[in-house]
């Protein structure tokens, strides 16, 4: 994509023609009348950096028990899912 300052970031090729296209995009949204038309090509955009940039998750979940001692110890899955009820014993039996 275009730089905003005086010098342009070096890109991977593969970036760089992603970025190309983005800015081919961007060009023609800048002309286009048509609202129809504007809105296609941003969703152009969209779909092109939804496929080609990393995935970054920006939080986690916590996963907390609050229970009885007689439990015993609980291995809890980070999904969040609730599975392990299924294998719940107390503890000595």
């Amino acid at each position: 994509m275009r730089s905003h300052g005086s010098a342009s970031l070096p890109t991977a090729p593969i970036a760089d023609t992603i970025a190309t296209r983005i800015d081919a995009l961007t060009d023609q949204i800048r002309v286009e009348m048509n609202q129809e038309k504007r809105k296609a090509l941003c969703s152009e955009i969209q779909r092109i950096l939804a496929d080609d940039l990393p995935y970054l998750p920006l939080w986690f979940n916590d996963v907390v028990s609050v229970h009885r001692r007689s439990l015993g110890e609980l291995a809890l899955p980070s999904t969040g899912n609730y599975n392990f009820l299924a294998t719940l014993k107390q503890a000595g039996n």
